[in-house]
Formats: C-alpha cells, structure tokens, sequence
C-alpha cells in the first residue's frame, strides 16, 4: 500500500509499467522519499543513483572535492545526472563537514576507487 499524501503522477499516455493502467490508478513518481537525505560521494557509476533517489522526493547533497566533481568535465552527463541536488565542496575527507553531512544522513551513496571523487576508503 502506499503512502497517503504521497506525490503522484499519471503516465500521459495511460499506460503504466506493464500495460494500460485502470480507470483512478496512478503511477507513483515522486514524493516517497519526502523527508529523506542522500549524501552522494558517487563518481560517475554511481551518480544516477542520487538523481533516481531526487527524482523520488529525496534531498539529495551530493559532495564534490575543492577542485570539483569529476563530471563537471563531461557537462551532458553533469547537468543530466546532478539535476534537483544541491551541492556542496570539502577540502577532502577529513573535512568537519562531511561529518555534519553523515550525522543527518539516511542513505550514503559511495562508489569506492572512483577516480577524482571522495570515497569513504
């Protein structure tokens, strides 16, 4: 069952997932993760995760090294896979922010040996 209050949303086309959705349904597409925060330290494997998680309500903080995230170089994807996040830089992974961000935090997203991102090795 689904939340009550949640966002919702009808596919314009009036079919759902798995075929014509039935008279009143509606497809679910954001506002489940209302009240949820997501501390995104994903390189770029792991960076849609945070997009998909935003997408669905979440606050979503994705953290970048002083000199930038390593997708900022490939500006398609940046713009396409950052979209609804805030952003936040540190000075690497003894910053005291990052521990602020980790005490309020309900999901971290990590892609560990991620070239140019912080990790939580």
């Amino acid at each position: 069952m689904l939340p009550e209050g949640k966002g919702t949303l009808t596919h314009a086309s009036g079919k759902g997932p798995f075929g014509p959705l039935a008279e009143g349904e509606t497809l679910v597409t954001s506002g489940l993760l209302e009240g949820v925060r997501v501390v995104d330290l994903a390189g770029e494997a792991g960076a849609i995760a945070g997009r998909v998680l935003g997408d669905l309500g979440a606050e979503v903080v994705v953290v970048e090294p002083a000199g930038g995230h390593p997708l900022r170089a490939l500006p398609h994807r940046w713009l396409a896979w950052s979209a609804g996040k805030a952003s936040v830089a540190v000075d690497g992974p003894a910053d005291a922010v990052l521990d602020d961000l980790f005490a309020t935090a309900d999901i971290v997203i990590d892609t560990p040996g991620a070239p140019g991102a912080l990790t939580l090795d």
